[in-house]
């Protein structure tokens, strides 16, 4: 049993893919910066245990599974206060319909004015948060949120661009899922507020952004005049 759930059996799995990615890249010919990076993504997702928790997932079922889902890091989500108060049994199917997914710092988790189907929730990791003048908004971390105000809006459309700041392992909600809890107002009162308060700041900033421009334009206008 425990070298079937071990650090041994994960670290061989790991270890024989990645060698199967690595010469997959080779014969497709990618670049060495592309290659680095496919290699980092899979270190890091065996960093966090992703390999073994899986095999595990497949092995047990019910009250086990249940319990286990509760206390691999998904735990974070009982920590929102908002959350707390869905009923047990809506707080469980929630957090079995996660999807674990990881991104490499730098890369762009969404972009602004695209389509936004899903919420995301942050395990480890820094996110930073990009107006649409390009000013960045905010940093976020461990056992945060964003995405929320393409959910909860009509237009359905991302207001900002997100993106990792640092190896970041992520929990995302998709949009159907998220409705599930749409029927309980306190939560998606709180989630809207949250997602309103957020939007407001990135309005005032690229205001006070576009104001500073204006006054730039007009100084340097005056000084080819002068």
């Amino acid at each position: 049993m425990i070298a079937f759930f071990g650090t041994e059996s994960a670290r061989a799995k790991y270890y024989m893919m990645s060698r199967q990615v690595e010469a997959y890249m080779n014969n497709r010919r990618f670049p060495p910066r592309i290659k680095k990076k496919v290699l980092k993504f899979y270190a890091i997702r065996f960093q966090s245990h992703f390999f073994v928790e899986s095999r595990m997932m497949a092995c047990v079922s019910g009250q086990l599974r249940n319990d286990m889902v509760m206390y691999t890091g998904r735990q974070l989500v009982r920590e929102l206060f908002f959350l707390k108060q869905l009923p047990r049994l809506l707080l469980m199917e929630i957090t079995l319909r996660f999807k674990l997914v990881i991104f490499i710092e730098g890369d762009i988790i969404f972009k602004i004015h695209t389509i936004g189907d899903e919420i995301y929730f942050i395990h480890k990791g820094t996110v930073a948060i990009y107006s649409e003048s390009g000013r960045e908004v905010c940093h976020l971390e461990d056992g945060e949120y964003f995405g929320g105000i393409a959910l909860v809006m009509k237009h359905r459309l991302r207001t900002a661009s997100a993106v990792a700041v640092t190896n970041c392992e992520l929990f995302s909600l998709s949009r159907d899922d998220f409705e599930t809890i749409s029927c309980y107002p306190t939560v998606y009162d709180e989630i809207k507020r949250v997602a309103t308060q957020r939007q407001e700041s990135m309005r005032v900033l690229d205001e006070h952004f576009r104001l500073q421009q204006h006054i730039r334009s007009g100084e340097l206008l005056e000084v080819q005049l002068g």
